[in-house]
């Protein structure tokens, strides 16, 4: 929110698009342009109407899918296999230009990459904790411990962010809490290095939502899947020099940490789907698949609701901690298993008071 007598450095921002409908000869497409939009496309039926338009915006496509037919309007020397050749030609350049568009939109030069520099770290931190978590630990246990995600991140907003959270929403974290606390006292295989790694990034995560707000603002049209893959490519640059620096070493040699590894891996007799498969193949799947298990999670926020949300990330953690007990024959205790579900029951509970809170402040136009 702008401050009085706050001064707003200005920025440089790709110019927004727009598209004209029932265009004419292009009136409103040129105020639009005079305005500083870019008009890729328009939509008209007349087709003197049309010709104009294209003499005057190159540039503009022509929207024919959506064209509603109106009776008596008709383009006098057009044959209908003309029609069809051109409306498909129109559809085709109208995507390409698109396409263009979006990539255009997605370039990751050296302003937009000291911008997601922030957001990124934190996006890297937070999986590399939870990565490292996993190396340090059972899985179930880890996934216990992220449960505890949304209270790190009321915490800090309230602390450091100067956000508020009704009553209902600290009502909500103390089954979060509580689950937390006695799943980790009752772990039969407790780490501490293992708790550490998974609040650490459950501290990152909480930063990264909190900058990725003002992050898709200063950035323009990168949002959605393709502000996370910028992070992740951001994320991934920023970890080369670091693993290089700390594991490098390992790596040169005739007896290098990687030889070890395949020899140990092939001694456990793991496979991959019953295949017998090369430990460095085996980690490129492991990797392929987190990624695309994350990705397809992000995606997934702008095609839920709210509730089908904290419902899918419920279900989420509950697959994901039996998964771990079928599957790796992790240990649990009955109170442990009690924890798990009292957690995870908090964090559905607070994703629908957290909507709650902010469908009502929508409702009585307070800025969030």
């Amino acid at each position: 929110m702008i401050k009085k007598n706050e001064i707003i450095e200005p920025t440089t921002m790709p110019k927004p698009t727009a598209i004209s409908l029932f265009a004419g000869m292009g009136g409103d497409s040129l105020g639009m342009k005079e305005a500083g939009f870019d008009v890729i496309a328009f939509n008209e039926i007349s087709k003197p109407a049309i010709e104009s338009h294209r003499l005057n915006f190159e540039e503009c496509e022509l929207i024919v899918d959506d064209t509603p037919f109106v009776p008596g309007v008709e383009a006098e020397d057009e044959s209908k296999e003309q029609t069809k050749a051109r409306e498909k030609d129109d559809k085709k350049r109208l995507k390409e230009k698109a396409r263009q568009a979006e990539q255009a939109s997605a370039e990751l030069d050296a302003a937009t990459f000291a911008r997601l520099a922030p957001t990124s770290f934190f996006h890297l931190v937070a999986h590399v904790g939870a990565c490292a978590s996993y190396s340090l630990g059972s899985v179930s246990f880890m996934q216990v411990v992220k449960a505890g995600e949304p209270a790190v991140s009321v915490v800090l907003l309230t602390l450091f962010f100067n956000r508020r959270y009704s009553r209902l929403v600290w009502l909500a974290l103390i089954p979060i809490v509580l689950g937390v606390a006695v799943g980790s006292t009752t772990e039969l295989n407790f780490s501490l290095g293992a708790f550490a790694c998974a609040m650490v990034s459950n501290v990152a995560s909480a930063l990264r939502s909190v900058t990725s707000k003002d992050l898709q603002d200063q950035t323009g049209d990168l949002r959605g899947i393709h502000l996370y893959g910028a992070m992740s490519v951001v994320g991934a640059i920023m970890l080369l020099p670091i693993a290089a620096a700390l594991e490098g070493r390992h790596l040169i040699g005739g007896n290098n940490a990687l030889s070890a590894a395949s020899a140990r891996f092939a001694e456990s007799g793991a496979t991959l789907f019953g295949v017998a498969t090369p430990f460095v193949a085996y980690a490129l799947v492991s990797a392929v698949l987190f990624h695309l298990y994350n990705q397809t999670s992000y995606q997934a926020l702008a095609l839920l609701s709210p509730l089908d949300i904290s419902v899918a990330n419920a279900v989420k953690r509950v697959v994901i901690i039996l998964a771990s007990v079928a599957a790796f024959r992790n240990p649990i205790t009955p109170l442990g298993a009690a924890a798990a579900a009292v957690a995870v029951a908090g964090t559905f509970l607070y994703t629908l008071a957290a909507q709650k809170q902010r469908n009502e402040e929508r409702g009585g136009g307070e800025d969030e």
